[in-house]
């Protein structure tokens, strides 16, 4: 990346990290590694980094997702290791010394723990460090410490991991499915429920070039219908978009309408309600969901209800992360793709990544590796749809 990009708009990092955590759920354990929120130093706005509050939980979240690609060992969940945080007593930003990483192994019943800290002193100059905690041996087992730009973000984290924890196994390489296989021809009905409060607006550009996209790879009769969610500045009420073969005509509505204000979980709620009732189902039948709806630290009981039932009666679900779920909501989902038993979204849509001097690309997730383009190729729907040609990308490291 060249060293001459004055600052970024940075939204390639918070992508990058919030996927991470939001689309590779682990199951929890009664033994493995548990991956505390990172020690932020320096001044991260100074190096272009946006949303400074949440660093610390962002690279915890990237550092989780990281580590199963690199090592073969259990890892406690996110939502586990945020409760095991809380019984020992531990506070954001705390130096981890050997009384308190006792106090969380015993909590957590892990056997490492994995302390990160980052440190940014300008855009060309970050320092990544990686300290694995021995419960066993009760002290630092390694340590290794990464420099380079923030630009170099994941390639940093994931070299300073792979290097503090050398007496842990390998991780194999999972094989990636040839894409299109076995892929289903009968017509789809898409059902959407799409927020259109303020939080969203970074999304609705990609989520509905990806429709786009979405359109042209299904068999010919498949259907698209949208339920959106106003945001309360804007009348806070429910539009329905009925099924439809005339997509383009559906998707220029939506590109028309303004975000704007909130939206709450008993907007969610009445959204889902509405997908309940509908009767216009002819074909295959999924749901989508995109939102930054959440509850706080309570559970979406409700959601959770009208989802199984939906689930229930034959329509497959799809819950997709974005740009600015904060930590409670990216764990709510999560919990509920668990226990609805959802399949990971291998494959994410790509977010443009804006420079300074007018450059511009993709950042794309696919499967467990990062990469990028360049130029201005709208890739999303194609990597929504599994139909990316791999051969187009740059490796991100």
């Amino acid at each position: 990346m060249p060293t001459q990009l004055r600052k970024f708009k940075f939204r390639a990092i918070p992508l990058v990290l919030i996927f991470c955590a939001s689309v590779f759920p682990l199951k929890a354990s009664s033994s493995g590694i548990l991956v505390l929120p990172f020690l932020i130093q320096g001044n991260p706005e100074k190096a272009g980094l946006s949303d400074v509050a949440q660093l610390p939980e962002h690279m915890q979240q990237a550092a989780h997702f990281l580590l199963p690609t690199l090592r073969s060992y259990p890892l406690q969940n996110l939502e586990s290791t945020r409760s095991s945080l809380e019984t020992a007593g531990w506070s954001s930003g705390e130096t981890l010394d050997q009384r308190l990483a006792d106090r969380i192994c015993i909590a957590a019943r892990v056997d490492y723990l994995v302390a990160g800290s980052a440190q940014f002193i300008e855009a060309s100059q970050t320092f990544i460090k990686s300290s694995v905690y021995s419960c066993r041996e009760h002290k630092i087992a390694a340590s290794a410490r990464e420099a380079g730009s923030v630009a170099q973000l994941q390639s940093l984290m994931r070299k300073a991991l792979l290097a503090s924890t050398p007496f842990l196994p390998a991780a194999q390489n999972a094989v990636d499915a040839s894409p299109g296989q076995h892929a289903d021809q009968r017509p789809l009905d898409l059902a959407i429920i799409l927020d259109y409060s303020g939080s969203m607006i970074a999304d609705i550009p990609s989520i509905l070039r990806s429709l786009t996209a979405i359109h042209g790879a299904l068999p010919s009769g498949s259907r698209l219908g949208v339920v959106a969610m106003n945001g309360s500045s804007v009348g806070g009420n429910i539009e329905i978009l009925p099924f439809t073969t005339e997509w383009t005509a559906t998707l220029e509505t939506l590109y028309r309408k303004k975000a704007g204000g909130s939206n709450n979980v008993a907007a969610l709620e009445s959204a889902l309600s509405i997908v309940n009732q509908y009767r216009d189902w002819q074909a295959r039948r999924m749901l989508m969901i995109f939102t930054t709806v959440g509850s706080g630290e309570r559970r979406m009981t409700g959601v959770e209800s009208q989802l199984r039932r939906l689930q229930s009666s034959g329509i497959q679900l799809r819950l997709f992360p974005v740009l600015n779920q904060d930590y409670s909501q990216r764990a709510e989902w999560q919990r509920l793709m668990r226990v609805l038993s959802l399949p990971s979204a291998e494959l994410v849509y790509g977010r443009e990544i804006l420079f300074a001097d007018g450059q511009s690309g993709f950042m794309v997730l696919k499967s467990n590796r990062f990469y990028h383009t360049t130029g201005s190729q709208d890739i999303s729907g194609l990597i929504q749809r599994d139909r990316l040609d791999m051969n187009v990308l740059r490796d991100i490291e």
